[in-house]
């Protein structure tokens, strides 16, 4: 860390970036923390710390994330929301998701509090 600890962001990796982004996400102790693809760009070793943390920030807070990395998907989360065309069509258990559709994903919570926090009608 210290190596770039003086050098501008966009002179940094990709997986130094988002370890930048993500920390920059959590200095407020947000309730809903939102990640875009967050394991893009990080090393092996990265990626297991990040699943760590998501795990531990889980148990209090509400993620979302997008990725189509199912094997991230099925580790960290409990609940699928699957978009098409930009309107949420689905919001299941993880067990029914389906491979080919992208989704987003939302870990730790139930749905309820999904829908109140965003206001949009839920189907199943």
């Amino acid at each position: 860390m210290e190596t770039v600890l003086h050098s501008p962001i966009g002179f940094l990796s990709k997986g130094f970036r988002q370890r930048i982004a993500l920390a920059g996400s959590l200095i407020q102790d947000p309730e809903y923390i939102f990640l875009d693809e967050p394991s893009s760009g990080l090393d092996p070793i990265e990626i297991v710390e990040f699943k760590k943390l998501v795990r531990i920030l889980g148990k209090t807070k509400t993620i979302l994330f997008s990725s189509h990395v199912l094997q991230e998907i099925e580790e960290l989360c409990d609940h699928v929301l699957i978009l098409y065309k930009g309107k949420l069509i689905s919001d299941r258990p993880l067990n029914s998701i389906s491979q080919n559709r992208p989704c987003l994903i939302l870990a730790k919570t139930d749905p309820e509090t999904f829908k109140s926090f965003f206001r949009l009608p839920i189907t199943k």
